[in-house]
C-alpha cells in the first residue's frame, strides 16, 4: 500500500510554490495525497515566521498532529521559515515532531521519507526546484530569486531565507515552457526582492528588465500575462518602467509595498527611500503607463508612531 501525506503550507507566494514542488517530488517518489489529516502517513507543515499570527496557527497545528500521534504512528515533518527560526527548540518545545527542516533543505524531504535510514544531510545553499505547478491551475508561480540583502528592520526574512540567490535565465525559461504546454495562462515571477534579480548568461549580466524582455520575447501559445512579486522600490528602475510600458504580455497592476507614508518611519524601517521619492515613482509610473492599477502593504502602529505619521500614511494612500 503507497504511503499517503498531508501537506499544509502557511504564509507568502513562494512557500506555496515550492509547495507545489515539494508535492511533485513526493508524487514521483510513489507517496500519494491523504484524503484528510486523519488518514495521513506523513504530515508536513510548511511554515512561515513573518507575523506572530503565523506562529501561532502552527503551534495549534502541532498540538494537534502530536494528540494524533498518541493514536497511531505518524511521521510529522516540519519545515520552512519558522523551522529555520527554531531549529532544535522547536523540537524541545514539541518532542513529537520528527523532523525540523530549514528553507534551504525542503528538497531532502522526499530522502528523509524514501531513505532506509530515514535521515538526511543538510544543504549549505538554497536550490531551486525545476517545476512548480500544481495540476489544472490556470496562473502559476516561477520563483526566480531567493533570499534578501535588505534587512528591514521589522521583517525576518534575511535570517530566515539568507542572501539573495538568482536563478539562472535559462532554467526560468524552461519553467515557462513548461507551463505554457500545462496551457497556464498566466504566470507570476516571484523573489522576496524580486526586482533586484541579477545573474549571468554567457559572461553578461542579466538584470530583472532584462529578463522580462526575453521571457516576453518567448512564443507562447497559452501563457497571455507576465506579473512578478514582491518588488521593492528602490530597485524599481526606469528600465523597468519602461518594459512594463512596452511589453504587453506584463501585467498592468503593480504591487509596490509603501509600509509607511511618513519619512522618519520609513528610515526607522531601513526601507531606503524617503515618502517623497516613493510618490515621485508612483506618479512616474503612472506618467508612463496611464492604464496602471496599483497594490500596496502599509504597517500602522510601528514603535514610536505618532498620530500625524499616521495620518501622513493615510494621506499618500
Amino acid at each position: 500500500m503507497k504511503r499517503k501525506y498531508w501537506l499544509e503550507t502557511y504564509g507568502c507566494q513562494m512557500n506555496f510554490a515550492e509547495s507545489n514542488a515539494l508535492e511533485l517530488r513526493l508524487k514521483g517518489a510513489g507517496l500519494i495525497p491523504a484524503p484528510s489529516a486523519e488518514e495521513a502517513a506523513v504530515a508536513i507543515l510548511n511554515t512561515c515566521t513573518v507575523r506572530k499570527s503565523a506562529d501561532n496557527r502552527v503551534w495549534g497545528r502541532l498540538g494537534y498532529f502530536g494528540a494524533l500521534k498518541k493514536k497511531r504512528p505518524l511521521t510529522l515533518i516540519v519545515t520552512g521559515c519558522m523551522a529555520e527560526r527554531l531549529k532544535d527548540d522547536l523540537k524541545a518545545e514539541a518532542p513529537y515532531v520528527d523532523f525540523v527542516i530549514g528553507t534551504n533543505d525542503k528538497r531532502r524531504i522526499v530522502d528523509i521519507l524514501t531513505s532506509p535510514e530515514g535521515s538526511f544531510a543538510g544543504e549549505e545553499t538554497y536550490t531551486f526546484s525545476e517545476s512548480h505547478y500544481r495540476e489544472g491551475e490556470f496562473s502559476s508561480y516561477i520563483p526566480i530569486m531567493n533570499g534578501c540583502n535588505n534587512f528591514c528592520s521589522f521583517c525576518i526574512v534575511p535570517h530566515v531565507r539568507g542572501r539573495e540567490i538568482s536563478r539562472p535565465v535559462a532554467d526560468i525559461i524552461k519553467e515557462l515552457h513548461h507551463l505554457d504546454s500545462n496551457e497556464v495562462k498566466e504566470v507570476t515571477l516571484l523573489g522576496q526582492n524580486v526586482n533586484s534579480y541579477r545573474s549571468e548568461e554567457d559572461g553578461k549580466v542579466v538584470t530583472f528588465p532584462d529578463l522580462l524582455r526575453r521571457l516576453c520575447a518567448e512564443e507562447t501559445k497559452h501563457i497571455r500575462w507576465i506579473r512578478f512579486d514582491s518588488p521593492h522600490p528602490k530597485d524599481f528602475t526606469k528600465e523597468l518602467i519602461e518594459v512594463i510600458k512596452r511589453e504587453e504580455k506584463v501585467a498592468k497592476h503593480l504591487h509596490i509595498p509603501l509600509q509607511s507614508g511618513s519619512t522618519r518611519i520609513l528610515k526607522a524601517m531601513n526601507r531606503k527611500y524617503t515618502k517623497e521619492q516613493f510618490i515621485s515613482l508612483i506618479t512616474t509610473i503612472r506618467s508612463a503607463i496611464p492604464s496602471v492599477t496599483f497594490a500596496t502593504d502599509v504597517m500602522v502602529g510601528f514603535p514610536s508612531e505618532s498620530e500625524d505619521e499616521y495620518r501622513e500614511t493615510l494621506e499618500v494612500l
